[in-house]
């Protein structure tokens, strides 16, 4: 009988301890406030209203998801994909360009409590760039660090944000930028539930 209470305490304890550990998670990052500009080439969830002066103006819509898993309490690797569509109105004329990509990450949560956390995440992003009144795309590559922070609502749910960014950006037209982006544009929400 000892035994027998031994094996099914064993149990509830591993059921109980698996249940807690939710290591897979679904969200939509990048989401931006409209005050940024537009100035980022990166892939974002929302939609942003610009109006420069009164003969142009810009909207911006996207949808950024994202899918990661916790490969220890500490550490998580991750893949995001977009789309992004950016309308330009000037005068009567309007064009439009479309973005889309995949930007596979690992995050390293140095501090990490029940609630709270702080990380850093480094990745790489492939992205491609076309104009309406383009004849081909446009190749973008991204690969860097992004310091950020989350908070859990919940035992499932998440909000995190990440500020500024140390990379390097491979643009069309041989541009190379490498260096420290603090412009209010790298302001970034996100959010997630895990399951």
């Amino acid at each position: 009988m000892k035994k027998i209470l031994t094996i099914v305490l064993a149990f509830v304890v591993a059921g109980s301890a698996f249940a807690q550990e939710k290591k897979f998670y679904l969200g939509l990052s990048g989401v931006q406030i409209g005050v940024g500009g537009m100035e980022s080439t990166g892939l974002g969830t929302g939609v942003i209203y610009q109006k420069t002066d009164d003969n142009h103006s810009s909207i911006l819509f996207g949808i950024a998801p994202e899918f990661g898993y916790f490969i220890t309490e500490r550490f998580a690797v991750g893949l995001g994909a977009g789309f992004n569509y950016k309308s330009d109105k000037v005068g009567d004329n309007s064009t439009g360009t479309t973005i889309w990509g995949v930007s596979p990450y690992a995050r390293f949560y140095p501090i990490k409590a029940e609630r709270f956390g702080l990380y850093l995440q480094a990745g790489v992003s492939f992205l491609s760039s076309k104009h309406e009144n383009a004849s081909k795309a446009s190749n973008m590559f991204y690969a860097g660090i992004r310091p950020g922070v989350s908070y859990n609502l919940s035992d499932s749910f998440a909000i995190h944000a990440t500020f500024g960014d140390l990379g390097f950006w491979d643009l069309p037209g041989d541009q190379s930028i490498f260096g420290l982006n603090l412009n209010t544009s790298t302001l970034l929400f996100g959010i997630t539930i895990a399951f």
